[in-house]
């Protein structure tokens, strides 16, 4: 838990208490009858609850998009014209963020933040399941770099019998181990 009370350890999620879990429950409920005397299914819960990820997630990637600029006083992404055109042509569900920003971004963040894929393995839960090549290319991606990907091979001393000869397990640098 960080200063200011918020949960970010994926290990604290897990354990929430159920009664903790009921309370979140009643909270929702309770609160949207409470202010607009009306009753929502889960299921038109959880569509929307996905369709507010869905447009935060479009806007953050907008955000964060080369070319763009954040007006943190207005909470609006601004660019040229000729950068909206080209980005809106091939992102068409950013285009209502051209004239306004996301309502509640702020809120948003605390709720979506860390909870979003990025990089080579973002895949986004209305896509299609990934075609083998597309699959492929995903396990490359992820395969393919990290900590370990440009690193040369460290030498094992395996010397178990002790003898303590300072050739074993030492490279010279020239023959590769």
């Amino acid at each position: 838990m960080d200063s200011e009370g918020f949960v970010e350890d994926a290990q604290e999620l897990r354990l929430w208490l159920s009664r903790i879990e009921l309370a979140f429950i009643q909270l929702m409920v309770e609160e949207l009858y409470s202010q607009f005397k009306v009753r929502y299914t889960v299921n038109c819960l959880k569509q929307k609850y996905h369709r507010i990820r869905q447009a935060y997630n479009t806007f953050v990637k907008l955000k964060n998009h080369t070319g763009f600029g954040w007006d943190d006083q207005r909470k609006t992404v601004m660019a040229p014209d000729d950068v909206w055109d080209h980005y809106v042509k091939a992102h068409p569900r950013a285009k209502v963020f051209r004239k306004k920003g996301l309502d509640h971004v702020d809120l948003l963040d605390v709720l979506f933040a860390n909870s979003q894929a990025i990089g080579a393995l973002a895949y986004a839960s209305i896509q299609g399941p990934p075609t083998s090549d597309e699959e492929r290319d995903i396990q490359s991606a992820f395969f393919g770099v990290g900590i370990n990907s440009n690193t040369d091979s460290i030498p094992i001393d395996d010397d178990i019998d002790g003898d303590d000869d300072p050739k074993v397990g030492r490279s010279s640098g020239n023959d590769g181990g």
